[in-house]
């Protein structure tokens, strides 16, 4: 997680996304969709297509809870 956290840091689109899914599904740190937000927003802006794919559903299924 600390590499992912680095690299993200660095705009490094890949570990942005990664980063994102964790935060999303709670793996290796605290669960918070709010954080996924940001990290799948950067890596998508930089054409992180499963970013985009992540950040659609969870904006979707967050907006009918």
């Amino acid at each position: 997680m600390e590499w992912w956290q680095k690299a993200a840091e660095q705009d490094y689109a890949e570990a942005q996304g990664l980063l994102g899914y964790a935060y999303f599904r709670g793996k290796g740190v605290e669960q918070s969709d709010e954080v996924a937000v940001l990290w799948f927003e950067r890596a998508a802006m930089q054409g992180d297509i499963d970013s985009q794919r992540d950040l659609g559903y969870l904006l979707f299924f967050k907006a009918k809870a």
